[in-house]
């Protein structure tokens, strides 16, 4: 999303399935690498698994 002086960029952790968000969605001014695998642990802690099959969007 454009913003006056650069982007903001929003994550969310989906399952396909159910198309539920595993996890609360955060907002970031960096899409750094940091920022993407915080969200996903979150996401795990937050369900108490992880997938058996796991594919990361482009």
């Amino acid at each position: 999303m454009p913003m006056p002086r650069g982007h903001a960029y929003l994550i969310a952790v989906m399952d396909w399935h159910t198309r539920a968000v595993l996890s609360s969605w955060e907002v970031c001014d960096t899409m750094d690498t940091a920022f993407c695998l915080r969200v996903l642990r979150k996401a795990f802690k937050a369900t108490g698994r992880q997938p058996k099959i796991f594919k990361a969007a482009n």
